[in-house]
């Protein structure tokens, strides 16, 4: 169990490969509220392998 652990490692959220190097990115984008399903800007930190992939995400979710 302690081999599992030690092996496991963070993968890129945008390309998928596992990240030697973790660079953590704030992404700002849309969602809805779950109660009053009204939409307002969310901000999340996220690990990415590179700034590149992380401003490619970043692309993504402002459509």
């Amino acid at each position: 169990m302690n081999q599992a652990a030690e092996t496991a490692t963070t993968k890129c959220l945008y390309c998928g490969k596992p990240a030697e190097k973790v660079v953590k990115r704030e992404i700002i984008d849309r969602s809805r509220d779950p109660h009053t399903n009204r939409p307002y800007v969310r901000t999340r930190t996220l690990d990415f392998c590179s700034t590149d992939c992380g401003g490619k995400y970043q692309m993504g979710c402002e459509g």
